[in-house]
């Protein structure tokens, strides 16, 4: 066996063995983690870590990493770490504004009376102050989230919505997604 053998012994009982052999055996394992579960029974059998990554794929210092990480943490260490994401551009407040323009009527904002769309809920929230620049896909994706669609309901904003929607919208079969939210704001005119 080429390369110097390994300084971390890996030694697997057998619960730990059927652990790993099953993720292997399962269609629906990762990708990486079968990588990282065929590397340490590489490991196991007494291979070097030259080895193990020439057979695995990864490079030797990866091998080394996870096998470290195997030692320490037993098979939960071979899944990956959460990781913290992309930082928010905006605050959750900007989202809200949003939501609550597009449940008032556009009118009262010199806009048409007909309906919002995401360009100019866009314009409306520069021009309130409430944010510097903002996207019009971005306005989308926070309609798309509180599966709001305000430029498909053509003054829907009626003063006098049916009763059963003054009482409950989830008990009226015309109520949608949005004038859900809009009655949780409590934006009837």
């Amino acid at each position: 066996m080429p390369g110097r053998p390994s300084t971390l012994k890996i030694e697997l009982d057998e619960p730990t063995r059927i652990v790993l052999d099953g993720w292997l055996q399962r269609r629906k394992t990762p990708f990486g983690l079968v990588k990282r579960v065929q590397a340490i029974l590489s490991l196991s059998q007494g291979r070097s870590f030259i080895a193990t990554a020439k057979q695995v794929g990864l490079t030797e210092r990866h091998v080394h990493s996870w096998a470290r990480r195997f030692v320490e943490q037993g098979p939960q260490g071979l899944y990956d770490r959460p990781r913290s994401g992309r930082k928010l551009l905006f605050e959750p407040s900007v989202a809200l504004y949003a939501v609550k323009l597009a449940c008032e009527r556009p009118d009262k904002h010199g806009r048409s009376l007909s309906q919002w769309d995401c360009r100019a809920v866009t314009h409306q929230l520069i021009a309130d102050g409430i944010v510097q620049t903002i996207s019009a896909e971005t306005v989308r994706r926070i309609f798309q989230q509180h599966h709001l669609k305000p430029w498909r309901h053509h003054l829907w904003l009626s003063r006098h919505p049916c009763p059963a929607m003054r009482s409950s919208p989830q008990q009226c079969k015309r109520s949608t997604p949005f004038t859900r939210a809009c009655w949780l704001l409590g934006k009837w005119y």
